[in-house]
């Protein structure tokens, strides 16, 4: 199935403004940067992310990078990315990348994803200028992602003007032009608001949402006028503390930056264990879901952390109807000159459980059944007997045990720890617990 994905930017150095169809499952790379122009010397910086659907959170991406005109350095999260075309792996599916003319002019290069299975994004194409001076020039900085920040954050953005010759203070207007908060200065809001500052100021930003911010900065100096751009991603990393370590997967825990956005955290027990959701609790202690699922709303001021307490599943055993196993066999006739045809009856039954075991259960009882095989012919005139202690087992991951088998029905079952090490036994209860499940007998099943 085709779908038409437009390939978001935030200024013209993102990778297109017209949309591309896209054949799933390729991955989609979108580059956001804070502006398209540097002087000589600086570096652009913004945001770069990787989107594909039906992809598992755990699949890892790699990047290549081609310099088609100019010379440029590239940095993903501060590693350097060579500029020829070879694939390297990224550490996620969302990075800052940093891109640094080595000279003056234009600059154009073109970067491309690849999915663990290697299915390759449309190329996305950025063009970038380098200029050696200028009558006046402005820089603007921030950090490129503020994760969990408190509700009276103030992320600091430098402001660095210059001009020749010029000693007055520069008139600047800071605008949100993407985002939510407000931008500070010395504890004033100065959003939209002309003021005059310092060549070297530092501003403060107040976030009100989670989601991508930029800034643009418009600063007058006489007659001149020149404008710098910031990027920040403000988001919410929800992480899940559990008790238990081991035993189970949860799924939906990660980094957010939708205001608003829904997610559902989900437990799985892995094979092998019976855990069970007891609740998700939130750092308060307020219990959020008691299901398999919890559902969480992301906002900035949202809950990050999110307990999940475990209890032991809570198995029922249970002994199934006797079957009776009909063998037909031959013995020789009272007169000796011919066979008669007689038959044996054993009689078998196994245990149940109301869901899979999550460890091997051993059993013992004294088997009794007729040691004969169908249209057999018996010389003696009378079948034999196997009886002995035998040690049936109800293994891990099934609901049904192996055979009991006695011919006259009368079964005495028992569990015993020396069969059972690695459980727990509670007489009293009729119960036995292993690390992950509480077995539940019924009372013509000894427990020692």
């Amino acid at each position: 199935m085709k779908r038409t994905l437009p390939l978001f930017a935030l200024l013209a150095a993102a990778c297109s403004n017209e949309p591309i169809e896209l054949e799933e499952p390729a991955p989609t790379l979108t580059v956001s940067l804070s502006a398209t122009t540097c002087r000589l010397g600086a570096s652009l910086t913004g945001r770069l992310s990787i989107a594909q659907r039906g992809t598992a959170e755990t699949d890892y991406y790699a990047l290549a990078a081609v310099v088609r005109n100019g010379s440029v350095r590239i940095a993903v999260d501060d590693r350097e990315l060579p500029a020829t075309g070879e694939w390297v792996r990224l550490g996620g599916k969302n990075a800052t990348i940093r891109i640094t003319p080595e000279q003056a002019g234009e600059h154009e290069l073109t970067l491309q994803a690849m999915s663990a299975a290697g299915e390759v994004s449309e190329a996305c194409r950025l063009t970038l200028r380098a200029e050696t001076e200028s009558l006046l020039t402005v820089q603007a900085e921030c950090e490129a992602e503020a994760v969990d920040p408190p509700h009276d954050a103030l992320i600091p953005i430098r402001l660095a003007i210059a001009k020749a010759g010029y000693s007055g203070p520069y008139k600047v207007t800071a605008t949100l032009a993407q985002g939510s908060g407000a931008i500070y200065h010395e504890g004033n809001v100065i959003t939209d608001v002309a003021v005059e500052l310092a060549a070297e100021t530092t501003l403060y930003f107040r976030p009100a949402a989670l989601g991508e911010q930029l800034f643009v900065f418009t600063v007058t100096a006489e007659d001149v006028q020149a404008e710098a751009r910031a990027y920040l991603n403000v988001a919410k990393k929800i992480e899940v503390h559990c008790a238990v370590g081991e035993g189970y997967t949860v799924s939906g825990a990660g980094i957010y930056n939708t205001e608003g956005g829904d997610l559902s955290l989900a437990f799985e027990p892995a094979d092998g264990y019976n855990f069970e959701v007891d609740g998700w609790y939130d750092p308060d202690g307020n219990l959020l879901s008691a299901e398999k699922n919890c559902p969480i709303r992301l906002t900035l001021d949202g809950i990050s952390d999110v307990e999940l307490r475990l209890k032991k599943r809570e198995v029922h055993i249970e002994t199934s109807d006797c079957e009776r196993i009909v063998t037909e066999y031959y013995v020789p006739s009272k007169t000796g000159n011919k066979l008669e045809r007689q038959q044996a009856h054993d009689y078998r039954l196994r245990l149940t459980a109301d869901y899979r075991l999550s460890d091997d259960l051993v059993f013992a009882y004294d088997t009794y059944q007729y040691d004969l095989y169908p249209n057999q012919t018996v010389m003696e005139g009378r079948p034999s007997f196997i009886r002995g202690e035998a040690h049936p087992r109800f293994h891990a991951g099934e609901t049904a045990s192996d055979w009991f088998w006695r011919c006259d029905k009368r079964f005495a079952i028992e569990l015993r720890p020396s069969d059972n090490p690695t459980l727990r036994f509670d007489p009293t209860e009729h119960a036995a617990e292993s690390e992950t499940t509480r077995y539940i007998f019924p009372n013509e099943i000894e427990i020692q």
